[in-house]
Formats: C-alpha cells, structure tokens, sequence
C-alpha cells in the first residue's frame, strides 16, 4: 500500500461524535481517502511534465499537501481557505462516462483523469488521477471541503 499512515483518532472518542452528527460522518466519509493521501500525477511547471506525488488532507483539515510518494514532509501546500473551487475538464467527464460504459471499476485505469484545483490570487494546482476511482475520490473529496469550510475548524478531530 503506497497510502501514507497518519494516526487518526479511535473509534471511542469518534463512535459518539458520528452518532450524534450525521453530517460529520458523511463528510469524514468523503475526505477520508485524503486524510490517508491519494496517488495523484502534479504538473511541475518548470519541467512541464507531471510526476507521482501523494495529495494529502492534513488532520487539522486547514491544509491539503502535495508531497513525494511515501514522504512525510510536504513539497507544497495549499490552506484550504485560498481555494476557490475544483474544475474538470470537459474532455475528462467525458473519460470518466466512458470508463463508466465500459465496466468501472475495472475500466479507465492507465488513463490520466485531470482535474484542477483554483486557488484565489495564485497559479492552479494542475492534477491528474491515474484511474476513475482516484480521480472520483479526490474530487469528491475537495468537493466536500468546499461545502463543508465554514464547519471545518469544529469538524477537526
């Protein structure tokens, strides 16, 4: 497994705060996969390539990462406030209704499912999943940061 382990609160101090707020387990239940980092493909401006990093969800829920796969320590981050919101191509909604056709989960893997993430008053951060689940799970993901930023700081375990 190339997912980065980070220690997440048990189930005994979690179970009773999901039982009491519904909402709160439904959003834990889309960033997870980024608290535990998702392979994605970066676009590296200065060698106009992408290369494998790990997009990840820091525990505080303020920052997402990019780091090198299997690394701790982040290249980059974003705070979650600077982000204005995730834009898809129209050439991968299509990619993902194909992959869809064809059989998911199975099909769409060796594709590049891009994706953007629009930051106010900065460059966007250009990224790509290998396969449609990576790629739903990371825009869902964001998604749900986005609808949930002002309840973060009390959705923070």
């Amino acid at each position: 497994n190339s997912h980065p382990t980070r220690p997440l609160p048990g189930a005994a101090y979690t179970k009773p705060r999901m039982e009491e707020q519904p909402e709160l387990h439904s959003f834990y239940l889309q960033v997870l996969p980024l608290l535990q980092g998702l392979p994605v493909r970066a676009l590296r401006p200065v060698r106009k390539n992408f290369e494998d990093r790990q997009l990840v969800l820091t525990s505080d829920l303020q920052r997402l990462e990019l780091r090198f796969p299997r690394k701790r320590v982040a290249e980059t981050f974003l705070r979650l406030e600077s982000l204005a919101r995730v834009h898809v191509p129209h050439s991968t909604v299509s990619a993902v209704q194909d992959a869809a056709m064809k059989g998911y989960p199975d099909a769409g893997e060796a594709e590049n499912f891009s994706f953007d993430l629009i930051l106010q008053n900065a460059a966007p951060w250009r990224l790509s999943a290998m396969d449609v689940q990576n790629f739903q799970m990371a825009t869902q993901g964001v998604g749900a940061l986005l609808a949930a930023r002002a309840e973060l700081p009390a959705f923070a375990l």
